[in-house]
């Protein structure tokens, strides 16, 4: 998703082993060969077709040794403004992906007869039962007061560095068990603020993106305000049987607030899929009392009972339409919770469509892909968010609709 791996180490035996980067075929031949002659090697690779997904292997590690694994990379953070009691403010969000659901492998990656919910290229292993710990902790550092830190499952320890309340140090204190994403809201005063940021290069890596100096500068540009846009909204849900449970009440919540947020002057359809798709209008309706009574009818009677989830026929469909006409400007919301193998292609329809349609993605639930969520919300030129719980919903569906109606 928003992140890049820069460093990769292990040490086994007192002995440090520092990774490279390579070409996947060289670099899993180089593995090969070292465990085949009995070295003890570590091999990391980003999945090719899920980029939220890293595959690690570690070979021949001496009896009764300890691995220490060390991964650094850099993780671009989701940002909106708030108001709070105290004024404008920023709301950054750090989470740590802790849930790997199940990959539903789409019609046109796997035959009628080996289609399941998965990886096509899952390996079979046997799981076993140990006990494990888990330790979090964090140095933020700000150019803006960090007014405070929340979480809506986990307890953190605040401890400012400084009286200017710009470092603090952070600390988990509750017992974290791996059945939902590590998620934190830091809570940032003068949003609006301009910042620059600079980064000095690392002497000793030459050639690569550490080798070069950084800067990153942060500010709010004034736009012209456009009242006379026409947008044509379609909402895309994902009905799928991985949405069960607790996803699919926040997309039905989520759609029941995109619905009554609406602007009286926007058309709009939805359109559910799972193993197919089908749509609540022929075509885009005006917003009136009437389509608007059809649409709450179908949000309140919407359920995760349409099979896997082929998203990529669903975009085709929509994206095969012509626009309501000319000065209309289509956008999409897409609901879901990312469980698909086939995630380039989906990434590259939207891709190819971006000049007449944006895209803009929430992703529902601990464990829905961010590669994917982000990857859409990318290529079609809009933004993504997620919801990992109830208390994040309503700002992030009206935040989501806010931009999607800018022009």
């Amino acid at each position: 998703a928003d992140a890049a791996v820069y460093h990769f180490e292990a040490e086994i035996n007192k002995k440090r082993i520092v990774a490279k980067c390579r070409e996947r075929l060289e670099a899993k031949e180089t593995y090969q060969e070292a465990v085949d002659a009995g070295h003890t090697a570590f091999y990391m690779e980003e999945d090719e077709l899920m980029g939220d997904t890293f595959t690690m292997k570690v070979g021949n590690i001496p009896p009764a040794e300890t691995a220490v694994i060390k991964l650094q990379y850099f993780c671009q953070l989701q940002v909106r403004n708030e108001t709070k009691e105290f004024g404008e403010c920023a709301l950054a969000v750090f989470a740590l992906p802790s849930v790997l659901n199940p990959r539903y492998t789409p019609s046109s990656l796997a035959s009628e007869s080996n289609r399941q919910f998965g990886h096509p290229n899952a390996i079979t292993f046997t799981t076993v039962t140990v006990p494990y710990k888990f330790s979090f902790s964090a140095n933020l550092t700000a150019q803006c007061p960090i007014v405070s830190v929340t979480s809506a499952k986990d307890i953190f320890e605040l401890n400012y560095q400084g009286e200017n309340r710009k470092t603090a140090k952070l600390t988990l204190q509750s017992e974290f068990k791996f059945d939902h994403d590590l998620e934190m809201d830091i809570i940032l005063a003068d949003p609006t603020k301009l910042t620059i940021t600079y980064e000095q290069c690392d002497s000793n890596e030459k050639g690569g993106i550490l080798g070069f100096d950084c800067l990153t500068v942060n500010f709010l540009p004034v736009f012209k305000e456009d009242t006379d846009t026409r947008n044509e909204v379609i909402f895309l849900i994902d009905r799928s049987g991985s949405m069960s449970g607790k996803n699919i009440m926040q997309a039905k919540e989520s759609l029941l607030l995109f619905l009554k947020s609406l602007p009286t002057d926007c058309r709009f359809q939805i359109v559910g899929f799972g193993t197919t798709f089908s749509a609540l209008f022929n075509e885009p309706q005006d917003y009136t009392e009437e389509s608007m009574k059809m649409a709450l009818e179908y949000q309140k009677n919407m359920n995760a009972d349409m099979g896997g989830t082929e998203v990529l026929g669903a975009l085709e469909s929509i994206y095969a339409k012509e626009i309501t006409g000319a000065g209309w400007h289509r956008k999409i919301i897409f609901l879901t919770d990312g469980d698909i193998t086939n995630q380039t292609q989906v990434i590259s329809l939207v891709r190819r469509n971006a000049k007449t349609t944006r895209l803009f993605a929430i992703g529902l639930g601990d464990g829905a892909s961010t590669s994917l969520v982000t990857g859409v919300a990318r290529a079609g030129g809009g933004k993504s968010a997620f919801v990992r719980n109830d208390e994040r919903l309503q700002p992030v569906v009206l935040h989501i609709l806010q931009l999607a109606l800018q022009p």
